[in-house]
């Protein structure tokens, strides 16, 4: 079993705000197949002091179609976790 490792930011550099953490086991021999009950996935935060925001990054996710602006708006709108947090599940997965 391979895992494929995502994170979506607020900026391109590399002291970017993270915006979400998602983690997919998945099988090369199967063609890719995806084993979609074992996914992480976590919306973070946007927190002061944690990480840089680009305007060129911001304007790129508002560009974007709903779903994907929706998804990450979840971080602004308090329904994600901070990033400790999200990191810490990250450890433990899938075991939580």
């Amino acid at each position: 079993m391979h895992l494929m490792l995502d994170l979506e930011t607020w900026s391109t550099r590399p002291t970017a705000a993270v915006a979400q953490i998602a983690l997919v086991p998945f099988e090369f021999r199967a063609r890719g197949r995806v084993y979609n009950e074992s996914v992480f996935n976590k919306f973070v935060l946007l927190q002061d002091g944690m990480g840089a925001l680009d305007q060129g990054t911001l304007s790129f996710w508002l560009g974007q179609g709903d779903k994907a602006r929706s998804m990450l708006v979840q971080g602004l709108q308090n329904d994600g976790v901070p990033l400790l947090d999200a990191l810490t599940s990250l450890m433990t997965w899938p075991a939580e």
